[in-house]
């Protein structure tokens, strides 16, 4: 007769297989609600305050994944927070994250632009 060994505690291996690994956004809304956030504060100059909500807030990126990241988005055409989230989403969620962030990038934007064209406009 064998003696079994016990099985390691599998619930904590499902919750995070690699320890080492930052955590990742829960869902395609969690990580469209942090696009929009992130798309509300910052104005100019975002870097500072893209580093301090996805680094240090969330840990979804370690600070030398976001040095390299953001050093790819710089030299990608267009807005580097909106490369970014694009890589972002794309890493996380594959194609269907990449649309999700770039939306929660630009979607209120986009809303707060039209309603105060619409207001203008009217005057």
């Amino acid at each position: 007769m064998r003696a079994t060994a016990t099985p390691p505690d599998s619930s904590k291996a499902r919750l995070n297989p690699d320890p080492d690994a930052s955590p990742r956004p829960e869902s395609l809304r969690a990580l469209f609600w942090s696009f929009t956030w992130l798309a509300l504060q910052g104005f100019g100059g975002v870097l500072a305050i893209v580093q301090r909500e996805l680094v240090e807030r969330r840990r979804w990126l370690t600070r030398e994944q976001f040095v390299e990241d953001w050093a790819v988005a710089q030299v990608l055409p267009g807005p580097n927070v909106v490369n970014l989230s694009l890589m972002l989403g794309d890493r996380f969620f594959r194609l269907r994250g990449a649309f999700v962030a770039m939306a929660g990038m630009l979607s209120l934007p986009l809303l707060l632009v039209l309603l105060l064209a619409t207001m203008y406009a009217g005057v």
